[in-house]
């Protein structure tokens, strides 16, 4: 079996979600919507991913907004989880 974006990047260590399948359900349906997202819109690509890459961006920025809609349209409970968000 191939191992996924999801799977190699949570094996970095840079993101912990535990050894629950479902928070990884809810993490591969949200990069699914993302990926869609940049089929329908080439031109967000950039500035998402500098966003992605600054880690000093306020969580008032637009783009941190819309991601985590995407990741809480799956996984309801993620505010609770990780409360460095709030």
């Amino acid at each position: 079996m191939e191992e996924t974006f999801l799977q190699s990047f949570l094996k970095t260590g840079l993101f912990e979600i535990g050894d629950s399948d479902d928070r990884y359900k809810h993490l591969e349906q949200s990069i699914t919507d993302l990926k869609e997202l940049f089929e329908g819109d080439y031109s967000l690509l950039p500035k998402y991913t500098l966003v992605a890459l600054d880690p000093n961006i306020p969580d008032t920025e637009a783009v941190m907004q819309e991601v985590e809609a995407l990741i809480i349209k799956h996984w309801k409970t993620l505010r609770q989880l990780y409360t460095w968000l709030t």
